[in-house]
């Protein structure tokens, strides 16, 4: 923020000598998984990494859209241009502020991509990678059942960005444990930084090592069930000793929630949901449902990476 190269430390976002009052954080900043990420990089590759620290806490994603007001945006390019005008890739974490108003949550995933493609195109770099995580929990009491199904729109919105868009890559947070009401642990972001170096050292350096969480690839529905099916899966999907009732999914159509009658694994990547009444109208599938999903996660046995969290609509 300072505008000088320095060993990098936390907080990252120490806002000491900020050229700029825009990158001034309001409350105290504390740990992130960058450090943690460019450490692991640095290990594996005897790479230097330079983090251009642009972030600000709090940030809706309004502030980074250069269609709306765009100021955060104009204040990376020119860190950006100050250290050399060219990076390897862009490490994003935000989404929070999007919850409160469910025209922003419905509109993020459009607005994100178009971020992305501004930012593509005043690098000069269209296939510049970004790396972004879904957004963890929130725990409260949500404000209202909009801001509550809110926080799943833009976690299925980051899903979505990374499926359609080229080079954006998404990662899950929602096992992590927190420090507050809102912000990841020091301890778990060490295991974000993990997780996102080992996504880089593929995507980037091409090192094989497992990279990605598994997604929701496909979901079918017949009569009272629903076939879904996980990709990639590096070992096998499990959710330890869980009862159903505290596996991550959630059923509804035009008449509410559909109560689960079983979850069953048919192979290393399908789930089979049952369902204890006939759907009716619009059916829609989640996983890690609302701000504070009340649920264990379904890992991959060999990373323990959870499944993706999603909200699929299902044809």
């Amino acid at each position: 923020n300072c505008g000088k190269w320095d060993i990098a430390s936390h907080p990252l976002n120490d806002s000491t000598g900020a050229e700029e009052s825009i990158n001034y954080e309001p409350v105290n900043c504390g740990s992130s998984p960058y450090l943690s990420f460019a450490k692991e990089i640095k290990k594996q590759t005897g790479i230097p990494v330079g983090l251009i620290q642009t972030a600000l806490g709090g940030s809706p994603l309004a502030r980074w859209n250069p269609a709306q007001e765009g100021d955060l945006y104009s204040n990376m390019l020119k860190k950006i241009e100050n250290a050399g005008g060219r990076v390897k890739g862009v490490l994003w974490y935000q989404g929070c502020a999007d919850t409160n108003q469910t025209s922003d949550a419905e509109s993020y995933k459009e607005r994100f991509l178009q971020m992305v493609k501004c930012l593509r195109d005043d690098l000069k770099d269209p296939d510049l990678p970004v790396f972004t995580f879904q957004l963890n929990r929130y725990i409260t009491p949500p404000v209202s059942s909009y801001e509550d199904r809110n926080w799943s729109v833009i976690r299925e919105a980051q899903r979505e960005a990374a499926s359609e868009g080229h080079s954006i890559y998404v990662l899950p947070t929602i096992d992590g444990n927190l420090s507050d009401m809102i912000h990841n642990s020091s301890s778990f972001n060490l295991v974000l930084g993990k997780r996102l170096a080992n996504q880089v050292l593929s995507k980037l350096y091409d090192r094989k090592t497992f990279s990605d969480a598994p997604d929701l690839k496909a979901v079918e529905l017949k009569a009272r069930k629903l076939l879904l099916h996980f990709y990639p899966v590096y070992d096998r999907l499990y959710a330890g000793e869980a009862s159903i009732s505290e596996y991550p999914f959630t059923v509804e159509d035009d008449l509410g929630i559909i109560p689960i009658l079983n979850c069953s694994f048919l192979n290393r990547s399908d789930v089979l949901i049952e369902l204890n009444r006939d759907v009716a109208g619009n059916v829609s599938v989640h996983a890690y449902f609302g701000q504070n999903p009340k649920c264990r996660c379904l890992y991959d046995f060999s990373t323990h990476y959870p499944i993706l969290a999603f909200s699929k609509k299902v044809q």
